[in-house]
């Protein structure tokens, strides 16, 4: 539950830096995690469908605002 907590906090400070014009928070990712992630939610969202992935290991880290993403999911 924490964890929700620390990201809806996340997503409403991104928020405000965004409507304020403040710039964007940009870490490394690994593109992995970053799918993961989008499918974890998918499959929250909706259950009649599977989806399975397979993944390049090895991929760099590209600079992402997490939060950002997570929003367009």
């Amino acid at each position: 539950m924490s964890d929700q907590l620390a990201r809806a906090n996340g997503i409403i400070q991104r928020l405000r830096n965004f409507i304020e014009n403040r710039s964007v928070e940009r870490q490394p990712e690994n593109p992995a995690t970053l799918v993961e992630d989008a499918v974890a939610l998918l499959g929250i969202l909706d259950t009649r469908y599977r989806l399975r992935t397979e993944l390049e290991t090895g991929l760099p880290p590209i600079p992402v605002d997490r939060v950002q993403i997570q929003q367009c999911w």
